[in-house]
């Protein structure tokens, strides 16, 4: 009896300690996602009979990325240049489409930061309101400028 009670701490403990060792990982990757520039909660399809992918978009002066929620890697799996990124208008999604209630759907058309050339990559994006007008706000003022300082 009491082997089989110290065998359930054991599992309990390392049960615990495996919660603790996730929660403290997801804080880490999402400070360490932080620190290249603002992040916004937002679903990105790139197919319309496709389901949403939950992620975060980062922006900063010159790019916009989209990192998935889940997973390890602090790479983006979508990255685009701010210099001719093309967001729609948006449209009401129904209730239990989007990632929550009041999720609205635009569409954003811009030339990945990896391809060279003219090419361009369209995708879907599911985002709450506030979300979308923060957004079209970076998408529609004019990037940083590089100006030397005269003196």
């Amino acid at each position: 009896m009491v082997d089989a009670l110290v065998a359930a701490e054991i599992v309990v403990g390392v049960c615990l300690g495996a919660v603790i060792l996730l929660l403290l990982f997801v804080a880490v990757r999402r400070s360490l996602l932080a620190r290249g520039g603002d992040l916004l909660l937002c679903g990105l399809r790139t197919d319309p009979q496709a389901r949403w992918k939950a992620g975060l978009l980062r922006f900063d002066g010159l790019s916009l990325a989209w990192l998935p929620l889940l997973g390890v890697s602090l790479r983006s799996e979508h990255c685009w240049q701010r210099v001719g990124l093309d967001i729609g208008g948006f449209e009401e999604l129904p209730p239990g489409d989007g990632l929550d209630v009041n999720s609205v759907r635009t569409v954003l058309c811009g030339q990945p930061l990896s391809a060279s050339g003219e090419s361009t990559e369209t995708v879907e994006l599911s985002m709450g309101r506030d979300t979308y007008t923060a957004l079209r706000s970076w998408v529609e003022a004019s990037p940083p400028k590089h100006r030397p300082v005269e003196w």
